[in-house]
């Protein structure tokens, strides 16, 4: 069966940036940056789990690496951490089709495994104890 509408990769794209325009606060305006490109090179790298590195470098038209993360490092910062937490949820819940159940529901997600060895206090504030394993015993959380 052949569909009469596809949805292609440039339809994604185009609606998760504007998504993400809509429900975060990430504005970046530099001479050689802007926030849709930071919005290129951050979709690109989730979707191929990748580096900011290796994205700016298989992007010809973008700033360079150090650049971007300087961009991000100043828009997220970590003092913000919870309004940012706050937008992503919203924008996530913004794609929920009404249809769905909308009871809230606590989460806890491990994809990596690593073990957590910050001692920044302002970033171990952030953190939760938990079992240790393979020596660690501090978490990143994030509330939904």
């Amino acid at each position: 069966m052949i569909h009469k509408h596809r949805l292609k990769a440039e339809d994604i794209r185009f609606q998760t940036v504007k998504t993400l325009n809509k429900h975060l606060s990430l504005k970046v305006e530099g001479y050689k940056c802007d926030t849709e490109m930071i919005w290129d090179i951050v979709l690109k790298a989730s979707a191929e789990q990748a580096s900011i590195e290796a994205t700016c470098a298989d992007l010809e038209t973008v700033a360079d690496s150090n650049t971007v993360r300087e961009h991000l490092n100043e828009a997220l910062r970590i003092t913000d951490i919870r309004l940012h937490e706050t937008e992503m949820n919203n924008a996530l819940a913004a794609s929920i089709p009404v249809s769905m159940r909308r009871e809230g529901v606590e989460v806890a997600i491990d994809f990596h495994d690593e073990p957590f060895y910050g001692k920044h206090p302002e970033l171990k504030a952030l953190t939760c104890r938990g079992q240790a394993k393979k020596g660690t015993t501090h978490f990143i959380i994030m509330r939904c």
